[in-house]
């Protein structure tokens, strides 16, 4: 009954965290949603001759917003810190590509030390200003819920600023990265608790195994004290006597049955 609670409880658990990302994920895509809705209706009021707000950029906003989406890291199994590194190095490229930028960084930080530590990049890093054109970089930390996962950096290799379209790309690529890096954490979890199930199912095994083999050996000694006793070697038995010990043999032969029962489902 004991395993069967833990199991339940581990249930409950993973199905409450599930809702949870997939609740948050589902909120955030509403209000992506929603802003290219308004406008995409603003966008008739503009001046058709204008590059920012043409029909054009819009959709290729639309289409890039598309391709982070198609990421989708809350579905991916990840299991490992191999698994991790590739998803995030290809939210790395899809960033590389989407901003047209030199270098791309996404370090992680260490709980234990809170020091950041690179776990993928693309590109190559600027080491030095060329000429007289100076890098412009732009960070980004990653969060979920309250707490910092670790950052993805964005190196330019000219001055430039992102425009407010362009942050929101990259915020969407960030709580992908989030979303990836949690994705991680609970499948750690989800692994540390069922090794801690399978440890308490096999101690629990274990004691009713020792304790079944400890009471075998009494019983046995007790059956054959009651065979002796009522085969006569011990002297005469009455009626009653005969009768008690009778209901002791039987009694304890039902018990010895019981304990082979229990030692028997240790085995299996």
């Amino acid at each position: 009954m004991g395993v069967r609670l833990l199991n339940t409880e581990s249930l409950i658990i993973i199905l409450a965290l599930i809702a949870v990302v997939a609740t948050l994920f589902a909120s955030y895509l509403c209000v992506v949603l929603l802003r290219i809705q308004k406008r995409l209706r603003s966008v008739f009021s503009l001046n058709s001759e204008s590059n920012k707000f043409s029909l054009g950029f819009y959709l290729q906003q639309i289409s890039s917003q598309k391709e982070i989406l198609n990421l989708n890291t809350a579905s991916i199994e990840i299991d490992n810190s191999s698994e991790l590194t590739k998803v995030l190095t290809n939210v790395a490229n899809l960033a590389y590509r989407l901003f047209r930028c030199q270098f791309v960084e996404i370090s992680l930080i260490d709980a234990n030390t809170e020091f950041y530590h690179t776990s993928c990049f693309v590109g190559e890093p600027i080491k030095k200003v060329i000429g007289q054109r100076a890098q412009f970089q732009e960070i980004k930390p990653i969060n979920f819920s309250g707490e910092r996962f670790g950052l993805i950096r964005l190196v330019f290799d000219a001055s430039r600023t992102l425009d407010p379209e362009e942050q929101e790309l990259l915020d969407l690529l960030t709580l992908q990265a989030a979303i990836a890096i949690l994705n991680a954490k609970f499948s750690t979890q989800l692994f540390k608790l069922k090794q801690s199930s399978e440890d308490s199912v096999r101690a629990k095994v274990g004691f009713l195994a020792n304790l079944s083999h400890e009471l075998r050996g009494p019983l046995g000694i007790m059956l054959n004290a009651v065979e002796i006793v009522l085969s006569g070697i011990c002297g005469d038995v009455n009626d009653r006597q005969e009768q008690t010990l009778s209901m002791v043999k039987k009694n304890g032969e039902h018990l010895l049955d019981l304990v082979n029962d229990v030692l028997d489902f240790a085995k299996i």
